[in-house]
C-alpha cells in the first residue's frame, strides 16, 4: 500500500470513527446547508437522532429547505422536542420548510 493510500485509509477511518461518537458534524453542516457534506455524513453512518434530531432543528433554524428535505427523508424526526424544527421554521418565515416539516408531521402520524 503506497503512502497516499494509506493516508486516505486513515482519514476515512478517522472521519467515521469522530462521527460514530457524535462529534456535531451531521448538526454543523446541516446548519450551514451543505446539503452533499450532509449526505456524505449520512451514508458514512452519522447518528440522524444524535441531540433529539439536532441536525434537522439547525437545518430549520437557517432556512435550509434542501437539506431538511434529505434529513426527513433519511427519517429525522420532524417532532423532536417539541416540534422545535417546525416553531423555528415558521418564527422565521420559512414558510415552505414549515409546511414541509407539518407534512412530514402528518405523514409520520398517519
Amino acid at each position: 500500500m503506497s503512502n497516499d493510500e494509506f493516508s486516505d485509509v486513515l482519514k476515512n477511518n478517522l472521519a467515521n470513527a469522530l462521527q460514530t461518537k457524535n462529534d456535531g458534524a451531521l448538526e454543523r453542516e446541516s446548519a450551514r446547508g451543505h446539503l452533499e457534506k450532509v449526505r456524505e455524513l449520512l451514508e458514512k453512518g452519522a447518528d440522524l437522532h444524535a441531540w433529539d434530531d439536532g441536525a434537522l432543528r439547525a437545518a430549520a433554524l437557517n432556512g435550509h429547505l434542501h437539506v431538511v428535505s434529505a434529513l426527513l427523508d433519511a427519517g429525522a424526526n420532524p417532532a423532536a422536542r417539541d416540534q422545535e424544527a417546525i416553531r423555528w421554521a415558521g418564527e422565521n418565515g420559512y414558510d415552505d420548510l414549515m409546511w414541509l416539516l407539518l407534512d412530514a408531521l402528518d405523514t409520520d402520524q398517519s
